[in-house]
Protein backbone atom coordinates (compact mmCIF):
# COMPACT_ATOMS: atom_id res chain seq x y z
CA UNK A 1 0.00 0.00 0.00
CA UNK A 2 1.32 3.26 -0.50
CA UNK A 3 2.41 4.71 2.50
CA UNK A 4 0.45 8.13 2.08
CA UNK A 5 -2.42 6.96 1.67
CA UNK A 6 -2.08 4.42 4.83
CA UNK A 7 -1.54 7.28 7.04
CA UNK A 8 -4.74 8.99 5.34
CA UNK A 9 -6.62 5.77 5.94
CA UNK A 10 -5.13 5.61 9.80
CA UNK A 11 -5.80 8.85 10.57
CA UNK A 12 -9.56 8.66 9.30
CA UNK A 13 -9.98 5.58 11.08
CA UNK A 14 -8.77 7.17 14.84
CA UNK A 15 -11.23 10.36 14.32
CA UNK A 16 -14.82 7.62 13.53
CA UNK A 17 -13.31 5.99 16.80
CA UNK A 18 -13.23 8.70 19.13
CA UNK A 19 -16.18 10.07 17.77
CA UNK A 20 -17.86 6.70 18.07
CA UNK A 21 -16.43 6.85 21.89
CA UNK A 22 -17.63 10.44 22.50
CA UNK A 23 -21.29 9.37 21.37
CA UNK A 24 -21.16 12.50 19.16
CA UNK A 25 -21.83 10.24 15.99
CA UNK A 26 -25.38 9.04 15.69
CA UNK A 27 -28.04 9.02 12.84
CA UNK A 28 -28.85 12.62 12.66
CA UNK A 29 -25.16 12.77 11.15
CA UNK A 30 -24.79 12.08 7.68
CA UNK A 31 -21.14 11.00 5.87
CA UNK A 32 -20.58 11.33 2.73
CA UNK A 33 -20.65 8.31 0.08
CA UNK A 34 -17.36 6.46 -0.11
CA UNK A 35 -15.12 8.01 -1.78
CA UNK A 36 -13.07 6.52 -5.09
CA UNK A 37 -9.56 6.49 -4.99
CA UNK A 38 -8.32 9.79 -6.42
CA UNK A 39 -4.85 11.18 -6.25
CA UNK A 40 -5.86 14.17 -4.15
CA UNK A 41 -7.74 13.33 -0.53
CA UNK A 42 -11.30 14.57 -1.27
CA UNK A 43 -12.93 16.78 2.13
CA UNK A 44 -15.13 15.19 4.82
CA UNK A 45 -18.29 16.99 4.71
CA UNK A 46 -21.39 16.22 7.52
CA UNK A 47 -24.53 18.13 8.09
CA UNK A 48 -26.38 18.92 11.31
CA UNK A 49 -29.95 18.28 11.72
CA UNK A 50 -31.76 19.53 14.63
CA UNK A 51 -34.74 17.34 15.70
CA UNK A 52 -38.47 19.00 15.55
CA UNK A 53 -39.61 20.29 18.76
CA UNK A 54 -41.15 19.04 21.19
CA UNK A 55 -45.22 19.04 20.90
CA UNK A 56 -46.63 20.51 24.33
CA UNK A 57 -49.53 18.29 25.32
CA UNK A 58 -52.51 21.00 25.69
CA UNK A 59 -55.38 20.14 28.01
CA UNK A 60 -58.90 20.10 27.07
CA UNK A 61 -60.64 22.93 28.14
CA UNK A 62 -62.78 22.40 30.95
CA UNK A 63 -66.21 22.09 30.33
CA UNK A 64 -68.85 25.06 30.64
CA UNK A 65 -70.56 25.46 34.51
CA UNK A 66 -74.45 25.04 33.72
CA UNK A 67 -76.07 27.76 34.03
CA UNK A 68 -78.73 27.80 37.77
CA UNK A 69 -82.08 28.78 36.48
CA UNK A 70 -83.79 31.53 37.87
CA UNK A 71 -85.61 31.06 40.31
CA UNK A 72 -89.70 32.10 40.12
CA UNK A 73 -90.95 34.91 42.28
CA UNK A 74 -93.35 33.78 44.49
CA UNK A 75 -96.87 35.92 44.72
CA UNK A 76 -97.20 38.44 46.84
CA UNK A 77 -98.82 37.44 50.32
CA UNK A 78 -102.83 38.59 49.74
CA UNK A 79 -102.42 41.36 52.47
CA UNK A 80 -100.27 43.24 50.49
CA UNK A 81 -102.31 45.79 48.37
CA UNK A 82 -100.06 46.20 44.48
CA UNK A 83 -99.31 49.59 42.91
CA UNK A 84 -101.73 51.06 40.77
CA UNK A 85 -101.06 50.11 37.22
CA UNK A 86 -100.04 53.21 34.71
CA UNK A 87 -102.55 52.13 31.95
CA UNK A 88 -106.14 52.96 32.38
CA UNK A 89 -108.75 50.55 33.78
CA UNK A 90 -110.81 50.43 30.37
CA UNK A 91 -107.97 49.31 28.22
CA UNK A 92 -107.70 45.14 27.94
CA UNK A 93 -104.98 43.83 30.74
CA UNK A 94 -103.26 41.77 28.37
CA UNK A 95 -102.06 44.71 25.48
CA UNK A 96 -98.99 46.63 25.77
CA UNK A 97 -99.32 49.77 23.94
CA UNK A 98 -95.45 50.88 24.15
CA UNK A 99 -93.64 47.64 23.15
CA UNK A 100 -94.19 45.82 19.68
CA UNK A 101 -94.76 42.03 20.41
CA UNK A 102 -91.85 40.01 20.85
CA UNK A 103 -91.22 37.27 18.37
CA UNK A 104 -89.07 33.99 19.89
CA UNK A 105 -86.55 32.86 16.96
CA UNK A 106 -84.83 29.29 17.59
CA UNK A 107 -81.79 27.98 15.20
CA UNK A 108 -82.46 27.13 11.72
CA UNK A 109 -86.52 27.73 12.15
CA UNK A 110 -88.16 30.57 9.62
CA UNK A 111 -88.14 34.38 11.12
CA UNK A 112 -92.28 34.92 11.00
CA UNK A 113 -93.09 38.88 10.35
CA UNK A 114 -93.86 40.63 13.12
CA UNK A 115 -97.76 42.10 13.00
CA UNK A 116 -98.34 46.11 13.07
CA UNK A 117 -98.89 47.52 16.35
CA UNK A 118 -102.45 47.85 17.12
CA UNK A 119 -103.70 51.78 16.89
CA UNK A 120 -103.79 53.81 20.15
CA UNK A 121 -106.50 53.34 21.92
CA UNK A 122 -107.88 56.69 23.43
CA UNK A 123 -109.43 56.23 27.01
CA UNK A 124 -112.26 57.93 28.25
CA UNK A 125 -112.78 59.21 24.29
CA UNK A 126 -116.46 60.70 23.76
CA UNK A 127 -117.90 59.17 21.01
CA UNK A 128 -121.15 60.68 19.13
CA UNK A 129 -124.17 58.19 19.58
CA UNK A 130 -124.72 56.08 16.65
CA UNK A 131 -126.88 57.65 13.46
CA UNK A 132 -130.07 56.99 12.91
CA UNK A 133 -130.35 54.43 9.98
CA UNK A 134 -132.00 55.96 7.03
CA UNK A 135 -132.96 54.01 3.61
CA UNK A 136 -130.85 54.28 0.81
CA UNK A 137 -133.22 56.46 -1.21
CA UNK A 138 -136.02 58.78 0.13
CA UNK A 139 -138.09 61.10 -1.97
CA UNK A 140 -140.70 63.40 -0.47
CA UNK A 141 -143.26 65.34 -1.97
CA UNK A 142 -144.52 68.92 0.06
CA UNK A 143 -146.98 71.36 -0.43
CA UNK A 144 -145.05 74.68 -0.19
CA UNK A 145 -147.39 77.60 0.46
CA UNK A 146 -145.61 81.18 0.22
CA UNK A 147 -148.18 83.86 1.46
CA UNK A 148 -151.01 83.17 -1.18
CA UNK A 149 -148.56 81.50 -3.75
CA UNK A 150 -148.60 78.18 -3.69
CA UNK A 151 -145.82 75.42 -5.27
CA UNK A 152 -144.43 72.13 -5.12
CA UNK A 153 -141.35 71.00 -3.09
CA UNK A 154 -139.31 67.57 -4.00
CA UNK A 155 -136.66 66.77 -1.67
CA UNK A 156 -134.11 63.61 -2.30
CA UNK A 157 -131.76 62.11 -0.18
CA UNK A 158 -129.40 59.50 -1.78
CA UNK A 159 -127.34 57.58 -0.16
CA UNK A 160 -123.65 56.49 -1.01
CA UNK A 161 -121.98 54.43 1.08
CA UNK A 162 -119.95 57.30 3.14
CA UNK A 163 -120.97 60.23 1.30
CA UNK A 164 -124.76 61.89 0.69
CA UNK A 165 -126.46 64.00 -1.88
CA UNK A 166 -129.52 66.16 -1.21
CA UNK A 167 -131.43 67.52 -3.78
CA UNK A 168 -134.37 70.41 -2.95
CA UNK A 169 -136.76 71.70 -6.46
CA UNK A 170 -139.29 74.24 -5.74
CA UNK A 171 -141.48 75.66 -8.37
CA UNK A 172 -144.64 77.65 -8.34
CA UNK A 173 -147.68 76.53 -9.19
CA UNK A 174 -150.92 78.22 -10.58
CA UNK A 175 -151.25 81.73 -10.60
CA UNK A 176 -147.94 82.16 -8.15
CA UNK A 177 -146.26 81.12 -11.66
CA UNK A 178 -146.42 84.50 -12.93
CA UNK A 179 -144.70 85.83 -10.22
CA UNK A 180 -142.35 83.41 -8.93
CA UNK A 181 -140.66 82.17 -12.63
CA UNK A 182 -138.75 79.42 -13.06
CA UNK A 183 -137.62 76.96 -10.00
CA UNK A 184 -135.42 77.00 -7.05
CA UNK A 185 -132.64 74.29 -6.94
CA UNK A 186 -130.37 73.18 -4.12
CA UNK A 187 -127.86 70.80 -3.95
CA UNK A 188 -125.59 69.19 -1.09
CA UNK A 189 -123.28 67.01 -1.09
CA UNK A 190 -120.86 65.40 1.49
CA UNK A 191 -119.84 62.66 3.20
CA UNK A 192 -121.44 61.05 6.48
CA UNK A 193 -119.43 61.12 9.24
CA UNK A 194 -119.89 59.79 12.89
CA UNK A 195 -121.40 62.86 13.87
CA UNK A 196 -123.67 63.10 11.59
CA UNK A 197 -123.45 65.08 7.67
CA UNK A 198 -120.18 67.08 6.64
CA UNK A 199 -120.88 68.82 3.47
CA UNK A 200 -118.62 70.03 1.20
CA UNK A 201 -120.43 71.40 -1.38
CA UNK A 202 -123.45 73.60 -2.35
CA UNK A 203 -125.11 74.44 -5.43
CA UNK A 204 -127.62 77.28 -5.58
CA UNK A 205 -129.45 78.49 -8.84
CA UNK A 206 -132.65 80.69 -8.61
CA UNK A 207 -133.53 81.53 -12.22
CA UNK A 208 -130.40 82.77 -13.64
CA UNK A 209 -128.62 83.19 -10.50
CA UNK A 210 -126.16 80.71 -9.47
CA UNK A 211 -123.74 80.22 -6.90
CA UNK A 212 -121.71 77.32 -5.83
CA UNK A 213 -119.56 76.85 -2.52
CA UNK A 214 -117.01 74.22 -1.48
CA UNK A 215 -115.76 73.74 2.26
CA UNK A 216 -112.14 73.35 2.43
CA UNK A 217 -112.09 72.04 5.91
CA UNK A 218 -108.22 71.73 5.92
CA UNK A 219 -107.49 75.57 5.50
CA UNK A 220 -111.21 76.86 7.12
CA UNK A 221 -112.70 78.68 4.65
CA UNK A 222 -115.67 78.74 2.23
CA UNK A 223 -115.19 79.12 -1.53
CA UNK A 224 -118.09 80.38 -2.88
CA UNK A 225 -118.33 81.67 -6.65
CA UNK A 226 -121.51 82.93 -8.06
CA UNK A 227 -122.70 85.82 -11.14
CA UNK A 228 -121.33 88.77 -8.40
CA UNK A 229 -117.81 86.85 -8.68
CA UNK A 230 -115.77 84.19 -6.33
CA UNK A 231 -115.35 85.25 -2.51
CA UNK A 232 -114.30 83.36 0.41
CA UNK A 233 -115.38 83.29 4.21
CA UNK A 234 -114.48 81.74 7.52
CA UNK A 235 -115.39 77.98 7.52
CA UNK A 236 -116.85 77.77 11.74
CA UNK A 237 -116.65 74.17 12.95
CA UNK A 238 -119.98 72.19 12.61
CA UNK A 239 -121.56 73.74 9.71
CA UNK A 240 -124.73 72.55 7.94
CA UNK A 241 -126.03 74.02 4.97
CA UNK A 242 -130.20 75.06 3.71
CA UNK A 243 -130.61 71.37 3.04
CA UNK A 244 -128.19 69.27 5.19
CA UNK A 245 -129.46 70.61 8.38
CA UNK A 246 -133.02 68.68 7.68
CA UNK A 247 -131.71 64.86 7.55
CA UNK A 248 -128.92 66.34 9.99
CA UNK A 249 -131.46 66.47 12.49
CA UNK A 250 -133.18 63.23 11.38
CA UNK A 251 -129.81 61.34 11.73
CA UNK A 252 -129.64 62.38 14.81
CA UNK A 253 -132.87 62.68 16.34
CA UNK A 254 -134.04 63.09 18.83
CA UNK A 255 -131.83 65.82 19.73
CA UNK A 256 -130.74 67.91 22.96
CA UNK A 257 -132.94 69.69 24.86
CA UNK A 258 -131.55 73.09 23.44
CA UNK A 259 -128.59 72.50 21.08
CA UNK A 260 -126.59 74.86 18.51
CA UNK A 261 -126.16 74.95 14.75
CA UNK A 262 -124.57 76.87 11.65
CA UNK A 263 -126.33 77.06 8.54
CA UNK A 264 -124.72 78.11 5.59
CA UNK A 265 -127.76 79.68 3.22
CA UNK A 266 -125.73 79.90 0.06
CA UNK A 267 -124.50 83.44 1.09
CA UNK A 268 -123.43 83.70 4.54
CA UNK A 269 -123.10 81.42 7.70
CA UNK A 270 -124.88 82.09 10.88
CA UNK A 271 -125.24 80.52 14.02
CA UNK A 272 -128.73 79.42 15.42
CA UNK A 273 -129.66 77.69 19.07
CA UNK A 274 -132.83 75.48 18.98
CA UNK A 275 -135.00 73.85 21.19
CA UNK A 276 -136.99 70.62 21.60
CA UNK A 277 -140.66 71.33 22.43
CA UNK A 278 -141.90 67.74 22.72
CA UNK A 279 -143.91 65.28 20.92
CA UNK A 280 -147.65 65.97 19.67
CA UNK A 281 -149.92 64.07 16.82
CA UNK A 282 -150.12 66.15 13.62
CA UNK A 283 -152.63 66.14 11.24
CA UNK A 284 -151.36 65.33 7.65
CA UNK A 285 -152.63 64.30 4.17
CA UNK A 286 -150.64 60.74 5.52
CA UNK A 287 -152.91 60.46 8.33
CA UNK A 288 -151.91 61.81 11.58
CA UNK A 289 -148.39 61.28 12.56
CA UNK A 290 -146.21 61.71 16.31
CA UNK A 291 -144.10 63.84 15.60
CA UNK A 292 -141.40 65.62 17.23
CA UNK A 293 -141.42 69.42 17.68
CA UNK A 294 -137.85 71.52 17.01
CA UNK A 295 -138.52 75.52 17.42
CA UNK A 296 -135.45 77.57 16.42
CA UNK A 297 -134.83 80.36 19.30
CA UNK A 298 -134.50 83.85 17.76
CA UNK A 299 -134.92 87.27 19.30
CA UNK A 300 -137.43 88.29 16.48
CA UNK A 301 -140.46 87.22 14.74
CA UNK A 302 -139.15 87.02 10.95
CA UNK A 303 -136.60 84.77 11.80
CA UNK A 304 -139.09 82.30 13.62
CA UNK A 305 -138.24 79.05 12.16
CA UNK A 306 -140.05 75.40 13.67
CA UNK A 307 -139.64 71.47 12.26
CA UNK A 308 -141.93 68.90 12.74
CA UNK A 309 -139.96 65.50 12.80
CA UNK A 310 -141.72 62.60 12.13
CA UNK A 311 -140.84 59.55 14.62
CA UNK A 312 -142.05 56.95 13.32
CA UNK A 313 -140.71 57.83 9.71
CA UNK A 314 -137.24 57.91 10.48
CA UNK A 315 -137.61 61.45 12.19
CA UNK A 316 -137.86 62.86 8.47
CA UNK A 317 -139.10 66.25 8.06
CA UNK A 318 -143.00 66.45 7.69
CA UNK A 319 -143.35 69.92 7.99
CA UNK A 320 -141.59 73.25 8.29
CA UNK A 321 -143.07 76.63 9.06
CA UNK A 322 -141.57 80.08 8.92
CA UNK A 323 -141.74 83.47 8.41
CA UNK A 324 -139.53 85.28 5.77
CA UNK A 325 -140.45 89.10 5.14
CA UNK A 326 -143.63 89.13 7.04
CA UNK A 327 -144.82 86.28 4.82
CA UNK A 328 -145.67 82.92 6.82
CA UNK A 329 -144.45 80.19 4.78
CA UNK A 330 -144.98 76.48 5.25
CA UNK A 331 -143.91 73.04 3.93
CA UNK A 332 -146.48 70.04 4.64
CA UNK A 333 -145.49 66.50 3.38
CA UNK A 334 -147.45 64.83 0.90
CA UNK A 335 -145.95 61.46 -0.04
CA UNK A 336 -142.94 59.42 1.46
CA UNK A 337 -141.12 57.19 -0.78
CA UNK A 338 -137.94 54.87 0.46
CA UNK A 339 -135.82 51.95 -1.25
Amino acid sequence: MNPSRARRVFWLGLIVSVLLHLGLLSRDWVLPPVWEHTQESAPIEARLVLPPPPVKSVKPAPPPKPIKPIPKKENPPADVTPLPSAVDEDLPESTDLLSPPVVEVTENAPVAASEPEPAPIVAHAELAPPLNRLPRRITLEYRARYGLASGKQTLLWVNEGDHYTITSVIAAHGLASWVFSGQLVQTSRGRIVASGLQPEEFWDQRGNKRSQSRFDYDAHIILTDSNKGPRTAVLPANLQDAQSLLFQLALTAPPAVESESVVFNGKKARSYRYRVMGEEMLDTPLGPLRALRVMRLTDTDAERFEIWLAVDQYYLPVKLATEIAGYNAELMVQSIASE
